[in-house]
């Protein structure tokens, strides 16, 4: 371990590189409400330190940490910014179950590559620590075990290691190492391991001598990948996120007997999945995410007595809420909560008190509750699912929230911009209130269901254009999400924000493939199933065409990751259906990919497109490159100079072919980026790119 004695200053702003067509950069003025959000919290143990990640204009995420009071409420001008010896984006962060170290894990250079560091919670200890992890390519933070922390570090070959590390003394254990595995939760000296490919994984658990067992039978084609490590006493119990044995993710907890282990559902959902959870240390509550077609339910859930018994279901403060985070018994749960119009906040929750904390958003919650009551005539509390529990296990009443949180070094909303906000709220579909950060939210999201022409039903998000004729068709952008498995949810996205907001419809699908709508439709698209997820693109045109949001030849495909790879495959499989293109860090070849990405994206990805040396055949027929002569609209590419998922070649080689014909093309290339888009300062910039791509297009 080193000890490090200085700490950089804030980075510079990179300049962007533009190839191509050289495009003017468009000067607006920054909304203030931009230039700072936060996400990713991790409270402490004993609920008196709140950590998250920062994310600012012009330098890398940071983390911030601040003191809370007796209440929960963060202590404002008391925040220390962790200031670390490595110029790079700060990803995750954990307390130690002691609450004496904060581990952060960080992406030097912004790149895909990853590192520990060590800091104490002492806000006067200005110190901070790693350990030498040099011969592996990247390391990835678990969770804490006692005194050490528990991560997967990757090396070039693929191979990955579970290990346990002590940042006081330095000494490592191996708990276990595997091809396309990765550490998933380690305590008591009990891990679990997660192995296989994506569509087809499951659980080890495994004790510290190193012997293992999988935690249930083999259920091809299920998924097992999320769990926590509890006891009862000296005896582990296992809680885990899987659809083994059914079509939806469920929560299960596993005990160990003689030979297995005694497998029992906790909670489920015929109609949504179980997408995220956190478990106390003591084992005493959970807290509990539903992703039900992209909508977020929350549930707090008591384990105590051996049973699983739902006694909240407090009402969300946005639409979107990812990332929770509890203390060791349960008290206060920290989330991330975000919208269409609502950059990312993080807000806390009295779990015992079943109130979200603070005067000031108690105050504005009960207006909002109040005026969306007297609007639809019944309270929202009154209608929010119900799902898994039943009325006499729910034991409180929760009012729909605003805003509130922390916001960089202010833990809790500006006054001010409380005191702008209206008091009544537009509502979604079901009837939850869309806040804004600009005041009265101007974009709705609306959930649409419709049919690909195999009659397989599709659905997506739909931004109606913002302005007098937002009924009336549109120029519309029709943006595809990562995975494949990934999923549209009414998130935030400040360059689908701005698209909406300058009267451009905007259209999230979630096309066979995506997860929210079960198993089997998150593997429709496997192998040969990927020409048809490609031609729902060209349906979901089609669908909103025949819905008169939009014109024929008034749409332009964008997507990133995997959805850039729809972007390349569309244009080329639906030649002369879309006014352009737009692909951020996509693949253009999958042939290549495998060949350039790391060989833990490449093994993980085999049972989704195809096995590079048995499915040649396939790959070489669903890589757009080798149809690129059919595309004659412009294209524009987006990529991070440091991607190592989708290395910058894809575009590169995409571009080039493109070029070569005199296809209008241009590059935005991040040198201070890598598979993620993380500074705002870049993601600006792309905002103001996009739209001027967009409004060339479309005339405007």
């Amino acid at each position: 371990m080193t000890e490090p004695t200085s700490h950089p200053e804030p980075s510079e702003t990179h300049a962007l590189m533009t190839h191509a067509a050289p495009v003017e950069r468009r000067e607006a003025p920054r909304p203030r409400t931009l230039d700072r959000y936060v996400k990713d919290p991790a409270l402490s143990p004993d609920g008196r330190l709140l950590a998250c990640v920062v994310v600012e204009q012009d330098r890398f995420p940071f983390a911030l940490q601040m003191p809370l009071d007796d209440d929960g409420v963060p202590i404002v001008g008391e925040e220390r910014e962790v200031r670390l010896p490595v110029e790079g984006g700060v990803r995750r962060v954990l307390y130690s179950p002691d609450g004496h170290w904060l581990a952060c894990e960080v992406a030097p250079d912004g790149g895909d590559r990853e590192q520990i560091w060590f800091v104490t919670s002492d806000p006067d200890d200005a110190n901070s620590y790693t350990v030498d992890l040099a011969a592996y390519e990247t390391v990835e933070l678990v969770s804490w075990d006692d005194d050490f922390v528990a991560v997967s570090v990757f090396d070039r070959e693929g191979t990955v290691e579970g290990r346990l590390f002590n940042p006081v003394t330095g000494e490592t254990r191996v708990v276990d190492r595997r091809t396309g595995g990765a550490l998933t939760h380690s305590r008591g000296n009990v891990s679990l391991f997660r192995v296989g490919s994506r569509g087809n994984r499951e659980l080890l658990a495994i004790d510290d001598d190193g012997t293992w067992r999988p935690l249930m039978p083999v259920d091809n084609g299920s998924t097992t990948d999320r769990g926590f490590v509890t006891f009862d006493g000296d005896r582990p119990s296992f809680i885990v996120r899987s659809d083994h044995s059914a079509e939806r993710f469920r929560l299960l907890r596993l005990t160990p007997t003689e030979h297995a282990h005694d497998v029992e559902v906790l909670l489920e959902r015929e109609d949504a999945d179980v997408e995220e959870f956190a478990v106390s240390l003591d084992g005493s509550v959970a807290a509990v995410l539903w992703n039900d077609e992209g909508w977020c339910d929350l549930q707090i859930v008591d384990l105590t007595g051996g049973r699983a018994r739902v006694v909240d279901l407090p009402e969300l403060p946005s639409l979107i809420a990812t990332t929770p985070s509890l203390t060791a018994d349960g008290s206060l749960l920290a989330l991330t909560v975000a919208g269409p119009e609502f950059p990312p906040t993080v807000v806390v929750y009295d779990v015992a008190a079943r109130r979200w904390v603070g005067d000031e958003f108690r105050a504005v919650a009960t207006a909002v509750d109040e005026a969306v009551s007297d609007a639809v005539g019944e309270s929202v509390a009154e209608n929010r699912p119900r799902a898994g529990s039943s009325d006499d296990e729910v034991a409180g009443h929760s009012v729909t929230g605003d805003d509130v949180g922390a916001s960089g070094a202010d833990a809790l909303a500006d006054e001010d911009d409380l005191d702008t906000m209206s008091p009544v709220r537009p509502t979604d579909e079901r009837g939850r209130p869309v806040l804004s950060a600009w005041g009265e939210a101007d974009i709705i999201p609306e959930l649409l269901h419709y049919e690909a022409r195999d009659g397989m039903r599709l659905s997506g998000w739909l931004y109606r254009a913002v302005g007098p004729a937002s009924s009336e068709p549109a120029p519309t952008v029709v943006y595809f999400h990562g995975g494949p498995e990934g999923q549209a949810r009414p998130d935030y996205n400040n360059v689908l924000r701005k698209l909406a907001a300058t009267g451009h419809s905007v259209f999230l699908p979630n096309v066979r493939g995506s997860a929210g709508r079960g198993r089997r439709f998150s593997q429709a698209d496997d192998r040969y199933g990927r020409f048809a997820a490609i031609d729902d693109a060209e349906d979901t045109l089609d669908h909103l065409i025949d819905a008169g949001i939009t014109r024929d030849g008034q749409a332009v495909i964008m997507g990133r990751s995997y959805g850039g790879y729809l972007v390349h495959a569309s244009l080329t499989r639906h030649a002369g259906r879309w006014a352009g293109g737009i692909a951020a860090c996509g693949m253009s070849d999958l042939e290549t990919f495998y060949r350039d990405t790391d060989p833990w994206i490449a093994s993980a990805a085999m049972p989704k497109y195809g096995d590079p040396k048995l499915d040649r055949h396939l790959l070489a027929q669903a890589s757009p490159l080798r149809q690129f002569s059919r595309v004659d609209v412009p294209v524009m590419f987006i990529h991070g100079q440091l991607d190592s998922n989708v290395p910058v070649s894809e575009a590169y080689q995409a571009l080039g072919v493109l070029a070569s014909r005199g296809v209008p093309t241009e590059m935005l290339l991040f040198p201070d980026e890598g598979h993620e888009f993380e500074r705002l300062n870049n993601r600006w910039d792309m905002e103001q790119r996009v739209l001027a791509f967009c409004e060339r297009i479309f005339g405007e």
